[in-house]
């Protein structure tokens, strides 16, 4: 997957449930459920401890619905994405 189109995805996830398959860091294959619509994110407070980090271009973080919590992939590890709903 191209770096260009993560801006793409992100706007698909914002709408959709997205199937992901990628290889993570240590080479095993995962499948990760995920999505970024408002709705079905779990709702968040946010305290002074928290340091807001600069977003880092060659990672993609969704909200895993099946895991029900966040989790982040490298772009170039995503092999392929299927939509599950709109």
């Amino acid at each position: 997957m191209k770096l260009e189109d993560k801006e793409q995805l992100v706007e698909l996830l914002k709408n959709q449930v997205v199937v992901f398959n990628y290889t993570k860091i240590n080479g095993e294959p995962r499948q990760l459920t995920g999505t970024l619509k408002p709705e079905l994110l779990p709702v968040q407070t946010i305290t002074e401890t928290q340091v807001k980090k600069e977003p880092n271009p060659n990672i993609l973080a969704v909200y895993d619905v099946e895991k029900d919590g966040w989790r982040s992939m490298k772009i170039e590890n995503i092999i392929d994405w299927v939509v599950l709903s709109k």
